[in-house]
Parts: structure tokens; C-alpha cells; sequence
């Protein structure tokens, strides 16, 4: 376990390692169950603002607090896409897929309701949901994909709500990659 002045020391031996130059933005850490969010920027832009003496593509560092374990972010996207990713699972640039779990149901469950949130919600005919739910009350549990984390938490409490047992998990986005030696 390390502490906060631990992380910028670990921060400021990385980019020391590329340039002398760069000066810690203390005032911009971001502290997180994790550990912290350090961001960095050269001394004379700090120490002038003018933007000639900026650094492109400066994106901030991720301390995880347990290991001291230091992972780049990026600049792409808002850095709190990066820290969701991250606290998800592990991977600052993970993309990353929400899965909603039914496991089961409790006493009084509606298989209609439930049906019709899903049907609805996920765009799927009314054959399909009926099978999922289906499945469910034969004690097989579905897990299904949805399309955002706001789409996941709303069919969660939709789900949870009509006497199904349902949790969102969440897993990063595997790519293949296919090598070619001809362009």
C-alpha cells in the first residue's frame, strides 16, 4: 500500500524518464478508491500559460494505491472515461460491454412484466424475451448484452423491480487483431 506522496514520486520518476521539464499539477489530482489520478504539464507553460510551451498528448497517470502499479490514461477521451474504465476493470482503456444477469426470481415475480421490460428495452421480439424469462424460471440463469451502462443499470432496476433477480457486471471488449503482410 502506498500513499499519496508515494504515487507523485513514482509519477515524477515516469516522466522524468522522458523529460526534466515536466512539473506535477497537484492541484488537479484526483483521488479515487483506486488510488489517484496525477496529471503533469511543462514548467514554463505553468510558469508562463502561453500555450506555445504546452505538451500535446500529455495524458495522466493512474497510481493504483494496493500494488503502486502506474498505468497511462490517454487524451482521446475525458479522463473520466478512463477512470470508469479502470475502476471496472483495470484497464484504463478498456471499452467496456454491460451485461445484465438474471439469475433468478422471488415469490410473486410477474413473467409478463418482465417479458415486456426486456422485449421493449433491448428490442427483441416478443418469442425471444418470453424464452429468456422462460429460462429463468426453469432456474437457468441468462445473461444478456446492452448497449450502454445507462441501459443496463435502467433494465436492472426494471428487472429487479417486477420480481427477477438481476445485477449488471460489466467486461472489457476483446478486439482481433489479424496480421497481414501485404498492404
Amino acid at each position: 500500500m502506498i500513499d499519496h506522496l508515494k504515487a507523485v514520486e513514482i509519477v515524477k520518476a515516469k516522466i522524468a524518464a522522458v523529460e526534466n521539464d515536466y512539473l506535477i499539477l497537484d492541484e488537479h489530482t484526483i483521488e479515487e478508491d483506486f488510488g489517484w489520478v496525477i496529471f503533469y504539464s511543462s514548467r514554463k507553460y505553468i510558469e508562463t500559460g502561453n500555450v506555445e510551451y504546452a505538451i500535446a498528448g500529455n495524458a495522466p497517470y493512474i497510481v493504483d494505491r494496493k500494488t503502486g502499479n502506474v498505468v497511462v490514461t490517454g487524451t482521446a477521451q475525458n479522463v473520466a472515461v478512463y477512470i470508469n474504465a479502470y475502476k471496472l476493470t483495470g484497464n484504463p482503456h478498456a471499452e467496456i460491454v454491460a451485461k445484465i444477469h438474471i439469475s433468478g426470481w422471488r415469490l410473486g415475480a410477474s413473467a409478463v412484466k418482465a417479458i415486456k421490460i426486456i422485449q421493449g428495452e433491448l428490442q427483441l421480439n416478443l418469442n425471444e424475451a418470453k424464452n429468456i424469462i422462460d429460462s429463468v424460471l426453469n432456474n437457468k440463469a441468462q445473461i444478456l448484452n446492452c448497449s450502454t451502462e445507462e441501459q443496463a443499470r435502467k433494465l436492472e432496476a426494471s428487472i429487479n423491480s417486477v420480481g427477477f433477480c438481476c445485477s449488471v457486471s460489466w467486461q472489457e471488449k476483446l478486439y482481433q487483431v489479424v496480421a497481414s503482410d501485404t498492404f
